[in-house]
């Protein structure tokens, strides 16, 4: 079975319209027609794909004839009111053989088989084989997905949060903490973090976790005023997916400026890689969250290639420094003086800096030492339920405890 993704549909939707879109099906299935072979049987699933069943042939005849229908479709061009388009696909292959289960599962692995092509580039074939670590993965974050549905649905994301501390004084202004999401499994375990977000963000639910995040957060400030005044600020994280969701942006707006929590305690946090890749929407949504007041804080950074160029283009208030390079800045020369430059250009361009995986007093004492702002990790405090992160903190100021 081959599955069939096009790789610039969308573009030729966005180019020349729909109808222009509907054409370009059309000739897709037309070529398509034209090289198969008489034994093959060839069907549209839906939107873009296409599937195709190669009776009575190897694998090496089924890559074969999958390169020829990628090489076919990249020579070919879509003319429409005088634009010309490319086509081109990629192909998820899987044998029709003794480890193939049911029609579904045939179908779900061709298409899992398609997204490694996609991620490798596009116009590209990859074959599914049971033992394909890869495949693996993605089969896992498929079935994460369905799993994320559920708890949505069911109400099974719950808020925790973890302590930044100051460390370059002794102000005390109130708690200053990041929000984190954690997800429950039908039987009410943990699911962990690395398997669930990212499975959100490559199959397009971020922004509905993300959204949970905001409507969670500013509930409980709602429930509880009293804890507003010994909040110095909550960071909120976001994925790149939301920046681009134009309806999560707006809901997010909206909630911002409804909250009774002052926005200049409110710190929306988004990773470097992420801000990069979508740097007109970071930018554009970054600038409308600043002037509502609220902080932004520029994750995981010095991971890009192009940090300090992309610095000064990105209007963001705080720089965390990404946990790889700090957590053996205590051993690692290389890692101290790339902690050491990225938190003095942040400094020099009136940034704060947040330090993660500080789990040593040995790094606190380098950070220090360089004049980090703030730290975060275990050496202070575990991740653990916001409400009670919150709690105690804040009735202990009151001198409630």
């Amino acid at each position: 079975m081959f599955y069939i993704d096009l790789d610039q549909f969308k573009v030729i939707n966005d180019t020349a319209g729909h109808q222009a879109g509907d054409e370009a099906l059309k000739q897709v299935a037309q070529i398509l027609k034209k090289i198969l072979p008489q034994e093959t049987l060839l069907a549209r699933l839906g939107g873009d794909e296409f599937a195709i069943i190669y009776h009575n042939c190897t694998a090496d005849e089924a890559m074969s004839l999958g390169r020829h229908i990628l090489d076919t479709l990249n020579e070919s061009e879509f003319l429409w009111s005088n634009v010309r388009l490319a086509l081109g696909g990629s192909i998820g292959l899987r044998m029709l053989d003794d480890t193939a289960g049911s029609p579904q599962q045939v179908h779900a692995q061709a298409d899992t088989a398609c997204y490694v092509a996609k991620d490798e580039g596009g116009s590209r074939i990859h074959m599914y084989r049971p033992e394909d670590e890869e495949l693996k993965r993605r089969e896992q974050e498929m079935a994460c997905v369905n799993q994320i549905r559920a708890a949505l649905a069911e109400d099974r994301f719950e808020l925790f949060g973890q302590k930044i501390v100051g460390i370059d004084d002794n102000d005390d202004a109130g708690i200053y903490a990041e929000v984190l999401i954690r997800m429950r499994d039908e039987q009410g375990k943990l699911v962990s973090p690395g398997l669930f977000i990212p499975a959100a963000e490559r199959y397009n639910v971020a922004h509905l976790i993300d959204r949970v995040v905001v409507e969670k957060t500013f509930a409980l400030i709602e429930q509880q005023p009293a804890w507003r005044k010994g909040i110095a600020m909550l960071s909120i994280n976001l994925s790149g997916r939301s920046m681009g969701n134009q309806e999560f942006t707006r809901f997010l707006t909206e909630a911002i400026s409804s909250s009774s929590l002052p926005s200049e305690k409110i710190c929306l946090e988004i990773t470097e890689t992420a801000a990069i890749s979508s740097m007109s929407e970071a930018i554009s949504l970054f600038s409308t969250l600043k002037e509502l007041g609220c902080r932004i804080a520029l994750d995981d950074f010095g991971s890009g290639l192009s940090s300090f160029g992309y610095l000064k283009r990105l209007p963001v208030d705080i720089i965390k420094l990404d946990g790889q390079f700090v957590r053996d800045v205590a051993e690692d020369e290389m890692d101290f003086a790339m902690v050491t430059a990225i938190n003095g250009l942040a400094r020099q361009m009136g940034k704060k800096t947040v330090a993660e995986f500080v789990e040593s007093a040995e790094v606190l004492e380098k950070l220090m030492g360089i004049g980090v702002n703030f730290a975060q990790g275990y050496l202070f405090s575990v991740p653990g339920p916001l409400e009670t992160l919150l709690r105690e903190h804040c009735e202990e100021k009151e001198g409630v405890l």
